[in-house]
């Protein structure tokens, strides 16, 4: 019912800068300090069941990327590329979603890497083509 009446609303500038204030002090308060443990393990319960990827940062400075295997009481597995990590909520600093910029980059320098191997891929399978004396491949 209370999604109903939201809808009907318009949104004013007024709700739009109390909005935007209270967003923008929420993030702030985020960034400087150290996360509680039942916010970590909220925020990993969360991204396990959306299997979304998280980057975990510990308190040692060191950070790590991957998506949550199991949750248990006193710590959990984060399954990252190089396999399992079984990390206490003692040691972990703060708990974030990845930045969609640094995905985008990453899918960019993806996309690099796949055309510079065809680059380098497609003239070495040409001088093959000429020195055994095969024709193209018929399609």
């Amino acid at each position: 019912m209370k999604f109903k009446l939201l809808s009907g609303l318009k949104a004013s500038p007024i709700i739009l800068l109390l909005t935007s204030s209270v967003l923008g002090a929420t993030g702030a308060q985020e960034s400087g300090r150290t996360m509680t443990a039942n916010e970590v393990i909220e925020r990993l319960v969360m991204s396990q069941a959306n299997y979304k990827e998280l980057t975990v940062k510990l308190k040692n400075g060191d950070s790590f990327s991957g998506y949550v295997a199991d949750v248990s009481r006193r710590s959990f597995v984060l399954r990252e590329k190089h396999g399992l990590m079984l990390i206490g909520y003692e040691e972990v600093a703060s708990v974030q979603r990845p930045k969609g910029l640094r995905r985008f980059l990453r899918g960019i320098a993806d996309g690099a890497f796949i055309g510079a191997s065809y680059a380098l891929w497609l003239p070495l399978q040409g001088i093959y083509y000429l020195l055994t004396g095969e024709g193209l491949p018929d399609c």
